[in-house]
């Protein structure tokens, strides 16, 4: 190879990268005397949560030309490592409600998009939503708590598609 190039593009700008760097090459030869060379991007390359591209681009001796663009394989890619948001509202932290029943509200939002969402009531499940349900609502749900003369500990756990909850 006489010129290798590597660049990431994040939130519109785009980054060239270094050979040694931010990336590695390894190279083969095959039974025909094809050379292959494979590319090692580091993953410090992609520290914050966004829609990454990465392009390589290679010329050789007879300035044959590759690029995986124009050969259709794009390399995208989505960075998620923070937890979906969760609103509740009509609970408080350490609310008594006299009532036969107790309604509230609970909203889900994601900047990737929510798996699933779990409420559970003294640790049984109160109620489940999926993607689909929640992408029904906007992500709201009301659910209803039956009353109880004592304490009842609500727990909610969502889980967003890169596993976050």
């Amino acid at each position: 190879m006489t010129y290798k190039e590597v660049s990431i593009t994040y939130d519109g700008s785009v980054k060239e990268l270094s050979s040694g760097r931010d990336y590695s090459t390894s190279e083969t030869l095959n039974e025909h005397s094809w050379h292959s060379i494979s590319y090692k991007v580091n993953s410090s390359n992609f520290r914050n949560d966004g829609l990454y591209s990465v392009s390589i681009y290679s010329e050789d001796k007879a300035t044959n030309t590759q690029s995986n663009k124009a050969k259709g394989a794009d390399i995208d890619f989505l960075v998620d490592s923070t937890a979906p948001s969760i609103v509740v509202a009509g609970v408080e932290n350490d609310g008594v409600y006299q009532e036969a029943e107790h309604d509230f509200s609970v909203n889900a939002t994601d900047t990737i998009g929510i798996a699933g969402l779990t409420v559970y009531l003294d640790d049984v499940v109160l109620a489940e939503f999926t993607a689909e349900e929640l992408n029904e609502n906007g992500g709201t749900e009301i659910l209803t708590i039956p009353g109880k003369d004592d304490y009842q500990q609500l727990e909610i756990v969502c889980s967003d598609v890169a596993g976050n909850e």
